[in-house]
């Protein structure tokens, strides 16, 4: 792998927009053996993550059952309190002019 001079691949990445944005984190991924994406969601939560790996863990793994993809759109209820909170944790200038 090639490395931009000046950078260090085994330090976290900067993450600029990811801290204009609050710092939240919100993507959730679950990956299996190589890599593969299991789950991927934009928005993270921990009971859909977890439906997911008790739905994944009861699946059968035999040569009569093959994997397919789905994506689907679901619900999450709006907490703009929370998420303002979060920003003023996570950011503490946000929306402060300087």
């Amino acid at each position: 792998m090639e490395v931009a001079k000046g950078s260090d691949p085994d330090s976290p990445l900067e993450g600029t927009v990811h801290l204009a944005y609050g710092g939240l984190p919100n993507m959730s991924w679950v990956l299996g053996r190589g890599g593969f994406i299991l789950y991927k969601a934009m928005w993270t939560s921990a009971a859909r993550v977890s439906d997911f790996l008790n739905r994944y863990e009861a699946q059968p793994l035999d040569l009569s059952h093959a994997p397919f993809f789905t994506e689907q759109v679901e619900i999450r209820r709006r907490d703009s309190e929370s998420f303002a909170r979060g920003l003023a944790r996570n950011l503490p200038d946000h929306g402060r002019a300087d």
